[in-house]
């Protein structure tokens, strides 16, 4: 075995992973199930003409998905047009999309306008949401109609894009407060992609470190791996992407701890869901938190509480031999038994029902204290909880 402070991030990296087949298109790339989905759902949809919403939080990676539709559509020849709605002013957008005249407006120039610098190819507009509504009911016509007229200009020009959009806000929402037009929301839906946050992804999360920087990757130590598994990310992959970068520049010890991460102290961290166990802290208040994820729901940090430690399933009767917790004595002559002593008393099991079995006896022993626990094992605290959850399953 391997002590946590010698675990090699190649077993780290095992560890942290759910899923051994990885999907890719483009740079989007994944082992979870969410990401395989979205990667076939890109796959199918981008050869159509479909009009597609991409949602996403922020720094999930919406452009990369954009770049794939239009890499894999019969419009890849031609080059993507991309503008995001959020960094130009509402007075400016509007030519900058649909084009001017001189005398458009005061200071107006000439310009063609990226739409019609799009016909052909595809548009992207990143942050579709903070469209004024003059926009959106100037690009529902340009939709409905192909026909595109610039501002100050009575001429009307014939353009045909293939319009893929971006948010991090929620359309419906926009659409009921009269922020988003109704008829130009169910215009630019023709298919809905989902990009899952960091957070609800975390099977990636070694390889993105390691893309990001290999150097970090193999310094950084099982407290640290926890610790990044355990922050909910708001800024996402963008976001992870700067503190791998931060800690390339400014770590020069040889090992990285979880104290060496530019990370806000108290978080913010992933919740429990109410329907899981409480947890018992033993820990310090800046490690109080706890963590969610759909597809990987094991917990990294706290104990379950001391008087409420997790049943063991029947086959762990196997490792108990009978030992009467109050009797002293029992127990006594009970810790002196040699291992080969002990083995001859144990039914038969196969070397994996041992190793679950071996965890739980450990995890009763110190009363539910997983970090003492793992410390003895000398295992990661990832996977004690995985192989608790795992044996709670089979009971259920």
């Amino acid at each position: 075995m391997h002590t946590i402070k010698s675990l090699s991030s190649k077993q780290m990296k095992q560890d942290m992973t759910l899923y051994q087949t990885e999907a890719q298109i483009g740079r989007i790339k994944g082992k979870g199930l969410g990401l395989q989905k979205l990667v076939q759902r890109i796959q199918r949809l981008a050869p159509s003409q479909l009009s597609i919403l991409i949602q996403g939080e922020t720094g999930s990676g919406k452009e990369l998905c954009a770049q794939a539709l239009h890499q894999h559509s019969k419009q890849a020849h031609k080059k993507l047009v991309s503008v995001n709605c959020a960094a130009i002013p509402g007075n400016l957008l509007n030519a900058e999309l649909f084009g001017s005249e001189s005398n458009a407006y005061t200071g107006a120039c000439q310009r063609q306008g990226l739409i019609k610098s799009a016909s052909g190819s595809t548009l992207f507009l990143d942050e579709v949401a903070d469209l004024s509504l003059t926009a959106q009911a100037a690009l529902l016509r340009v939709l409905e109609s192909g026909e595109l007229r610039a501002l100050g200009s009575d001429q009307v020009s014939h353009v045909d894009i293939r319009l893929v959009c971006a948010t991090h806000k929620d359309l419906t929402v926009l659409v009921q407060e009269g922020k988003f037009r109704s008829d130009l929301y169910h215009r630019i839906t023709g298919a809905v992609l989902y990009l899952p946050p960091l957070r609800e992804r975390l099977e990636d999360l070694a390889d993105l470190v390691f893309e990001f920087s290999p150097q970090v990757f193999t310094r950084l130590q099982s407290c640290a791996w926890s610790r990044l598994k355990d922050f909910a990310w708001p800024g996402n992959i963008r976001q992870l992407k700067n503190v791998i970068h931060c800690l390339e520049i400014e770590s020069i010890e040889p090992e990285i701890f979880a104290k060496d991460l530019p990370l806000p102290a108290h978080g913010p961290w992933r919740a429990l869901p109410a329907v899981d166990q409480e947890i018992d802290y033993e820990v310090t208040e800046t490690a109080k938190h706890l963590l969610q994820a759909s597809a990987d729901k094991y917990l990294v940090t706290g104990s379950f509480p001391k008087q409420q430690s997790p049943q063991p399933p029947a086959s762990m009767g196997a490792l108990s031999i009978n030992i009467d917790k109050h009797n002293d004595r029992t127990a006594n002559d009970a810790s002196r038994l040699k291992t080969k002593q002990i083995f001859k008393l144990l039914p038969p099991l196969s070397l994996d029902e041992f190793k679950e079995s071996y965890v739980q006896f450990v995890v009763e022993k110190n009363q539910g204290n997983i970090s003492k626990s793992a410390e003895e094992l000398e295992v990661s605290r990832c996977l004690i909880y995985r192989v608790l959850q795992a044996q709670q399953k089979k009971v259920a």
